[in-house]
């Protein structure tokens, strides 16, 4: 009996100890920083990214888990550049101003985007609105007609667990969207400069990301700077 507790309290030290060690190892991954100003950072708030720029606060165990989930969907994706090389790029890097952005895959023949998205549902009707804003930009800065959103549905067992959306932009879309960009990385780069996040963009009152808010680490310092602002 008293070896079997032994054996039982030994086997717990070890699962924590390998949580631990994955969790670790999944913080420095995520956490590394990046120089310059990526698409991503002008996504949902780009306030919270000036705040998490100027004021590093490590990563939850939500990101975290977000951010790796999506990995396996990645993967699979470069599988196409390494089947079809003359026809797919993986990662592809597009810029504009001073602004760079990473493409999923690219398809180089037809001038498409296509962004990789996991999501824990077992079907989906509509991309969400944050990964359209994505596709959108990128679409921009290529001047590309259409793009895409391919989901892996993680709780869809039956013979098709992925999804694709088709994102359409005219010529006048992309010349909007290129001006949304563009007053967005002026302003960030102006909290950046000045070391103020209140100079950026919030998503405080943006009904469809707001949510958000309630998990931000940064809730209290952005409230304040709102309320100064006489914005709420």
């Amino acid at each position: 009996m008293i070896d079997s507790i032994n054996n039982k309290a030994l086997s717990l030290v070890m699962q924590k100890s390998l949580i631990e060690e994955l969790t670790d190892s999944l913080y420095r991954e995520y956490s590394k920083p990046r120089d310059g100003i990526h698409i991503s950072d002008l996504l949902l708030c780009p306030r919270k990214t000036v705040f998490q720029k100027l004021e590093p606060q490590p990563l939850t165990m939500r990101e975290l888990n977000f951010f790796s989930s999506g990995r396996a969907i990645h993967e699979a994706l470069q599988q196409l550049a390494l089947m079809y090389p003359d026809k797919y790029e993986k990662e592809k890097e597009v810029s504009y101003q001073d602004c760079i952005g990473h493409i999923d895959i690219y398809d180089k023949i037809n001038n498409i985007p296509i962004e990789a998205k996991s999501m824990r549902k077992a079907k989906v009707d509509r991309p969400k609105d944050f990964h359209v804003e994505q596709i959108k930009s990128y679409m921009a800065i290529l001047g590309a007609s259409k793009g895409i959103i391919l989901y892996q549905l993680l709780l869809h067992f039956d013979e098709t667990p992925f999804v694709a959306f088709d994102v359409t932009m005219t010529a006048r879309d992309r010349e909007v969207q290129l001006q949304y960009i563009n007053s967005d990385i002026e302003r960030f780069k102006l909290s950046i400069n000045n070391g103020d996040p209140g100079l950026s963009r919030h998503i405080a009152k943006d009904a469809r990301y707001n949510w958000l808010c309630d998990s931000c680490l940064y809730f209290n310092d952005c409230l304040g700077m709102r309320i100064k602002a006489g914005e709420t």
